[in-house]
C-alpha cells in the first residue's frame, strides 16, 4: 500500500504547511525527524495512535513523519509534545517556577521570587483521583502538576478538581513553540523560556493573607499615630497660647524710623489708608497702626507705582509679613504664622486672637474694599483704578527723571572707555544744557517742553553707547562726546578681529578637509584592502565624477556618502571573493571525483535543467555548493 499523507494537525495549530516533526522510537523515547534515518528505517511509531511512521526526508520538501499504512490521527503532535515534555523533564529534573504574589484590596507584594525547582522524577499522564495531569514531577513525597498549553488551556472543571486536590499546578504555554522545533528548543522552552503561570498553589493564599495582615497592621499604626498627633497638637496649642499672652501685653511705641514712609503717604493725601483698625490683631505690633501700615502701602503699592512696576505686579500676604518683620514692626517673640490647627485653637484660650499673618491679611482685605488692591489668581495686585489715578499725578515727573537717568547713565558708561584725563575734563551739566549736534536743542529743553524728538535724541546716545560697549555699528554722530579717538580704535580692532576670524575659518576648513580624506582612506583600506587606492581615485559618472577622494574633500555629507559607498563596495568584494572560493572548492571537488572530465563538463556547460546556464554559475552560497556536490556525486555514479 502506498504511504498515506503525514499526520493531520489539529485546526488551532494548523499553519500553511505544518508537518509532524516528532516520532516515538522503539525504546519509547520521542525523537526529532533530524535524529532518524529516512524511510521506514527510522523505526518510529506515532506518539498518538502507535501506528508505524515513515520518515520523509527528501531533497525538496520539509522533513517530516507520515503514517505508513494507516489513517493519520489528530493527536500526534500534542501526544508527542506531552511525551517529549515528560522525557525532557525526567532528563533535566529542573523546572523554572513562576513567582508568587500576594494581593489584597488592590495592593500587591512579592511572596516568592521566580526560581528553578529541582525534582527527583517525572511521570507522564498518570491518573490522579479524577484527573489526568500532563506530567507529574516529584520531589520526595511532594508532587507538582505540569500542564502544557498547546491547543487548550486548563478548563474551569479541571482547575476546580486541581484546587480540590490541593496540589500545586503550573501551566506552561507552548503555543509559540515552532511545531518543527528541535528537542533542544523544546527543552529550553519547557525548563525556562516559555511563559508559565500558576493554575493553583496553596502558597498564593498564604501570600494573600500576609498582604491583608500587613495592610491591617499599617492601618492600625496609622490610627495610633493620628491619635498621638492630635494629643501633641492640643498640648502644643496650650503651650503656644501661654507664650503669646505676656507678649501681647507689651506697650506699643512709635519709632522715628518710620517717619519717611508716613510722610510719603501723607504727601499724596492717602493718610486715611494707614489708620485702619484691625481689632485684636493690632496687639501683635510694636508700633502704631499708621507706621506699620505705611510700610505695607509704600513698599507694595506706592513704590511699584512710582517705578512703573504696578502692571503685572503681584505679591502675597507672606511678602508683606516678611517686610514688616525686617522693619521690626512686630513684638519680639511672637510666632508670625500659625498652622491651621493653631489658628483655630488659640482663640479658645485667647479670645479674639489672630496671628500677625492674619492681622496683615485683614489690613490687605480693607485695602481691597477701599479700591487700592485687587485679589486675582491667589495673589494681591494694585487695583487698576487706583493705578490710573496715581499714574496721572506722577507720569510727567517720573518720565523725565527716568529718561535723564537712562541717557546720563549711558554717557557715563561710554566715558568709562576713554582715558581718565579726558573723562575728568567732561562736564555732564554743561553737556546736558548744550544743543545736541544734529537736533538744535538740548536734552534739558526737550524734557522741559516734552518735545517729541526726545526719543530720537536718546536713541542717538544709545547708538554711541552700543558702538562703545556692545559691538554696535560705527556711528558718525558722536552726540558731542569726546570719543572720536575711541571710535578709531574700535574700528581698527574690529578689522583685526575680522581678519583673524577669516584666517581661522580657512585653517579650519583645510583641517576638516584633511580629516575627511583620512577617514575615507581608513574606511576604504579596511573594506577594500589592496583595491582601496584604485577605488579612491577611480571616477564614477553616476556617483563621483571626479572620484571618491575629490567628493569627500568637499563636505561632511559627501564624506558620509563616499564612506557608505566604500562599505557597499567592500561588501560586494567580500561576497565576490566568497563565491570565487566556493567555486574553486567545487572545481577541486570535481577534480577529485572518479570522473573529473565528466564533472568539469557538467559544471561548465549550458544545461536546460539549469535554465541553459552553466551550473557553476549557481554556486553562490553553502546550500548551492552542497547541492552541486550532490549533483556531481550522482552524475559520476551513473
Amino acid at each position: 500500500m502506498a504511504a498515506l499523507p503525514s499526520c493531520i494537525i489539529p485546526a488551532p495549530l494548523r499553519g500553511a504547511e505544518i508537518k509532524l516533526a516528532y516520532g516515538e522510537a522503539k525504546d519509547g523515547t520521542v525523537v526529532h525527524i533530524s535524529q532518524v534515518p529516512s524511510g521506514l528505517a527510522c523505526g518510529c511509531i506515532c506518539p498518538g495512535c502507535a501506528s508505524p511512521l515513515i520518515a520523509r526526508k527528501g531533497p525538496l520538501n520539509v522533513h517530516h513523519f507520515g503514517h505508513h499504512g494507516a489513517v493519520p490521527c489528530g493527536q500526534a503532535l500534542e501526544s508527542a509534545l506531552h511525551k517529549l515534555a515528560k522525557q525532557v523533564l525526567d532528563e533535566e529534573r529542573t523546572l523554572l517556577l513562576p513567582e508568587i504574589r500576594g494581593r489584597h484590596n488592590g495592593r500587591e507584594e512579592l511572596g516568592h521570587k521566580e526560581r528553578v525547582h529541582a525534582f527527583d522524577d517525572a511521570v507522564l499522564e498518570h491518573k490522579l483521583d479524577t484527573i489526568v495531569p500532563d506530567v507529574i514531577v516529584r520531589k520526595g513525597d511532594r508532587s507538582l502538576l505540569v500542564e502544557m498549553y498547546v491547543t487548550h488551556r486548563c478548563g474551569p472543571e479541571k482547575i476546580a478538581k486541581i484546587i480540590a486536590l490541593g496540589i500545586p499546578c503550573v501551566e506552561i504555554d507552548l503555543r509559540k513553540l515552532p511545531r518543527d522545533a528541535s528537542i533542544d528548543e523544546v527543552r529550553q522552552a519547557l525548563t525556562s523560556t516559555a511563559r508559565r503561570h500558576w493554575v493553583h498553589n496553596p502558597k498564593i493564599a498564604e501570600a494573600n493573607e500576609k498582604v491583608a495582615k500587613k495592610m491591617a497592621d499599617e492601618a492600625e499604626a496609622e490610627r495610633i499615630a493620628r491619635e498621638k498627633a492630635r494629643d501633641r497638637k492640643v498640648r502644643s496649642i496650650a503651650a503656644t497660647a501661654d507664650r503669646i499672652k505676656p507678649i501681647l501685653k507689651r506697650p506699643v511705641r512709635p519709632s522715628k524710623s518710620f517717619d519717611w514712609t508716613v510722610g510719603e503717604v501723607a504727601a499724596l493725601r492717602l493718610k486715611h489708608l494707614i489708620d485702619i483698625d484691625i481689632g485684636e490683631g493690632g496687639k501683635n505690633f510694636a508700633v502704631p497702626s499708621e507706621q506699620w501700615q505705611s510700610v505695607v502701602l509704600v513698599q507694595f503699592v506706592l513704590e511699584p507705582l512710582s517705578k512703573w512696576r504696578a502692571f503685572g505686579h503681584g505679591f502675597a500676604t507672606s511678602n508683606c509679613l516678611h517686610a514688616l518683620e525686617t522693619a521690626k514692626c512686630f513684638k519680639p517673640g511672637l510666632p508670625l504664622k500659625l498652622d491651621r490647627d493653631m489658628e483655630a485653637g488659640i482663640p479658645a484660650v485667647i479670645p479674639g486672637y489672630s496671628s500677625p499673618y492674619r492681622a496683615v491679611e485683614n489690613y490687605l482685605d480693607r485695602l481691597e474694599s477701599d479700591g487700592v488692591l485687587a485679589w486675582h489668581r491667589r495673589q494681591w495686585s494694585i487695583a487698576r483704578d487706583f493705578e490710573t489715578v496715581y499714574a496721572e499725578q506722577q507720569r510727567r515727573s517720573i518720565d523725565r527723571e527716568k529718561t535723564k537717568q537712562l541717557v546720563q547713565n549711558g554717557v557715563w558708561k561710554v566715558l568709562a572707555k576713554i582715558p581718565e584725563d579726558q573723562r575728568k575734563r567732561f562736564d555732564m551739566d554743561v553737556w546736558w544744557r548744550q544743543p545736541l549736534p544734529g537736533f538744535a536743542l538740548s536734552f534739558e529743553q526737550a524734557l522741559d517742553t516734552d518735545d517729541h524728538r526726545i526719543t530720537t535724541m536718546s536713541h542717538a546716545v544709545y547708538r554711541v553707547e552700543n558702538m562703545a560697549l556692545r559691538n554696535g555699528e560705527i556711528v558718525e554722530n558722536l552726540c558731542g562726546l569726546p570719543v572720536a579717538t575711541l571710535r578709531v580704535e574700535i574700528a581698527e580692532a574690529r578689522a583685526r578681529e575680522a581678519e583673524r576670524v577669516r584666517q581661522a575659518a580657512i585653517e579650519k576648513a583645510e583641517a576638516d578637509r584633511r580629516a575627511r580624506l583620512g577617514r575615507l582612506r581608513s574606511v576604504a583600506q579596511t573594506e577594500l584592502g589592496g583595491d582601496a587606492q584604485l577605488w579612491l581615485e577611480a571616477p564614477s559618472p553616476s556617483l563621483f565624477p571626479d572620484g571618491p577622494l575629490a567628493a569627500a574633500a568637499t563636505s561632511e555629507d559627501e564624506l558620509h556618502r563616499t564612506i557608505e559607498s566604500a562599505r557597499s563596495a567592500g561588501r560586494a568584494r567580500r561576497i565576490r571573493l566568497e563565491i570565487e572560493q566556493l567555486r574553486g572548492k567545487l572545481f577541486r571537488f570535481a577534480e577529485e571525483s572518479s570522473r573529473p572530465d565528466l564533472a568539469r563538463v557538467f559544471l561548465t556547460s549550458s544545461n536546460p535543467k539549469w535554465g541553459n546556464r552553466h551550473p557553476i554559475e549557481y554556486c553562490v552560497d553553502d546550500p548551492s555548493f552542497e547541492r552541486l556536490k550532490s549533483e556531481i556525486r550522482a552524475l559520476v555514479k551513473r
